[in-house]
């Protein structure tokens, strides 16, 4: 199978193969750690970037979590400044000490244009204290959003709490561009 290529806004897009096209903005090592939700991640997509109904994107972050008590943590992945493409919240984590997660939204251009469509999930695997745990997101049947314009994927973190020595450290994070 032969991989087939095209340049879309400056970016090149391989078909049949992932292709990372940013590392986006992270605060590296920085603790996020307030009951007011903060970027954790975020990229700035070109216009007209997701203009196949073939096109799926990935975003992949690693890091650590802290729970000094019975705080949940909210991530969810943005479109934009307003669209909430998918929410992860992890509970029952009481006084876990950096325990290592990989937190990953996969979604797919459902339609395209001015009033497009996005369909993501997540899903977060998180170090518990004897296993690992795995937490999904919220189903979500798709959102409308504008695909024409430059607009900023990112994802967001948000503690129900402030209890001492609750944070979550982001050390990696990646947005893949793809098509079937």
């Amino acid at each position: 199978m032969s991989t087939k290529c095209k340049w879309i806004n400056g970016v090149q897009t391989f078909y049949n193969t992932p292709m990372m096209i940013a590392c986006g903005t992270i605060s590296e090592n920085a603790e996020f750690d307030s009951e007011t939700e903060a970027a954790i991640f975020s990229t700035t997509i070109p216009v007209d970037t997701f203009n196949d109904t073939n096109m799926h994107f990935r975003i992949t972050l690693g890091g650590h979590i802290s729970s000094g008590g019975a705080d949940d943590l909210t991530l969810s992945l943005n479109f934009g400044s307003t669209a909430v493409l998918a929410t992860l919240i992890t509970s029952d984590y009481p006084n876990e000490d950096d325990k290592a997660f990989i937190c990953e939204y996969v979604g797919r251009i459902h339609t395209t244009g001015s009033t497009g469509k996005v369909v993501a999930q997540g899903r977060l695997m998180m170090e518990a204290s004897a296993m690992a745990d795995i937490k999904k997101s919220t189903a979500v049947a798709g959102v409308t959003v504008d695909l024409t314009a430059v607009t900023t994927i990112n994802v967001s973190a948000d503690w129900d709490g402030t209890t001492a020595d609750t944070d979550i450290i982001v050390t990696y994070g990646v947005l893949e561009l793809f098509t079937q």
